[in-house]
């Protein structure tokens, strides 16, 4: 069965987040409403722009140009990038297990592993936007799960859908 999960997060991460948790079947109303809370966290910040700057430093250019005429060591930055991202991977999912956001969490364990899930992250702290939320240990069990960012201030639209798929075939033939 398709489900709607939103995640609404209004707070800072650097203090409490309060959580508000619906969740629908597609097309639905919400049938289940939990609220939250999420202690603050001041580490996440620092190992996201940590690994942020040492990627970026990494892939940023196609091309690796020698600094100052020396030569970089492209194997021991990756294992730097690789580190600081399973630290950031680590620290991320241990915040998500405080007693706090329990609920949250024992709900979403509640649905089942067939289920194709719509997740909405609602929120407007960017460091929260910025984080692997597709690598959160409780969605990785869901095969069909689909991450999705929002503003809370973003209203929802209409979705048309049409009863035919139709496909467009372009072939192009050359004689040799």
């Amino acid at each position: 069965m398709k489900k709607l999960v939103i995640l609404k997060f209004n707070g800072k991460i650097n203090s409490e987040f309060h959580v508000t948790l619906e969740i629908a079947n597609d097309g639905e109303r919400a049938y289940r409403t939990i609220t939250g809370k999420l202690p603050g966290n001041n580490t996440i910040p620092q190992l996201l722009n940590t690994w942020h700057n040492t990627y970026r430093s990494r892939y940023s250019q196609f091309r690796i140009k020698p600094i100052n005429g020396r030569s970089v060591n492209i194997k021991a930055l990756d294992e730097k990038c690789n580190h600081q991202s399973q630290q950031l991977l680590e620290s991320f999912n241990a915040w998500l297990q405080s007693s706090a956001f329990s609920s949250i969490r024992s709900c979403l364990e509640e649905l089942k592993p067939e289920d194709e899930i719509r997740v909405i992250i609602c929120t407007d702290c960017q460091e929260l936007r910025k984080l692997p939320w597709h690598l959160w240990d409780v969605l990785t069990n869901y095969q069909g799960a689909e991450i999705a960012l929002s503003s809370p201030h973003a209203e929802r639209g209409n979705r048309t859908y049409r009863e035919k798929i139709r496909i467009l075939i372009i072939g192009l033939w050359t004689k040799k």
